[in-house]
């Protein structure tokens, strides 16, 4: 599988993910119940099964440390990296109290997630700062944003603005991000006071 095709089995799994949270909104208290459900739902579309993992085939990492590569020092953590176990580096893996596990794999697909509880500006500028991380992954991942919000009076408007910084960076970014720079916003219902 390459990764135009991973992100299209990326889109059915947030799709899966949209549909649990739509029936079960409850599902999600946490931005890591988010990350568990996602991870599950794209683990299941791609066929990886943590227990037997095939190497050659794509899997599903949480919480990844990201280094810049000019310095070698920590920029980002991850949500959700996919990658083939078989190309992970081994001598890129970093183990003390401070490092986790570093990726240096071209052919990896990096998530970051956002749950958000209300329909202000602050969570407006939580998924732009997200959808900004894309330039710490370039030039090693894929990259998908992926928002999940309260739907509150003002969501649809907050979705907007999202949406619109998201094009606006592709049109800044160019050629660099085509095909390889996403965001999407998700929904859950809430009980109205």
């Amino acid at each position: 599988m390459n990764l135009q095709e991973l992100k299209h089995l990326i889109d059915y799994a947030i799709d899966d993910c949209q549909l649990i949270i739509q029936r079960n909104p409850m599902s999600v208290l946490s931005e890591g119940d988010f990350e568990k459900i996602l991870s599950n739902c794209i683990s299941k579309r791609i066929g990886y099964v943590a227990i037997n993992p095939i190497p050659t085939e794509f899997a599903v990492y949480s919480q990844i440390s990201h280094y810049n590569n000019e310095n070698d020092l920590l920029d980002a953590r991850v949500d959700l990296l996919l990658m083939k176990p078989a190309l992970i580096d081994s001598e890129a893996i970093i183990v003390n109290h401070n490092k986790r596990f570093v990726y240096k794999s071209k052919e990896s697909f990096a998530i970051e997630l956002k749950y958000r509880h209300d329909d202000k500006k602050n969570d407006v500028d939580a998924a732009k700062d997200d959808i900004e991380k894309y330039v710490k992954y370039k030039d090693d991942s894929y990259y998908y944003a992926i928002i999940l919000m309260d739907k509150k009076d003002n969501t649809i408007k907050c979705e907007e603005d999202i949406l619109d910084f998201y094009e606006e960076k592709k049109n800044e970014y160019g050629n660099d991000c085509i095909n390889k720079f996403f965001c999407k916003v998700l929904y859950k219902e809430i009980e109205k006071e």
